[in-house]
């Protein structure tokens, strides 16, 4: 892993999306990657607080 995936990862737990990075970059992919798999914790930690809420 690379810097640019731990700042996409970081970026999507803050809920930002926007790319830094140009298309032609290969650190556009990595961003990209450490972006959704961020998106995937923060919705999958949504989902598990929002399950317990309706308890």
């Amino acid at each position: 892993m690379n810097d640019a995936y731990w700042r996409g990862y970081q970026a999507a737990l803050d809920g930002d999306y926007s790319n830094p990075y140009p298309l032609w970059s290969p650190l556009n992919w990595s961003w990209e990657l450490g972006n959704a798999a961020g998106h995937q914790v923060l919705c999958a930690a949504l989902e598990h607080i929002a399950t317990h809420l309706q308890d």
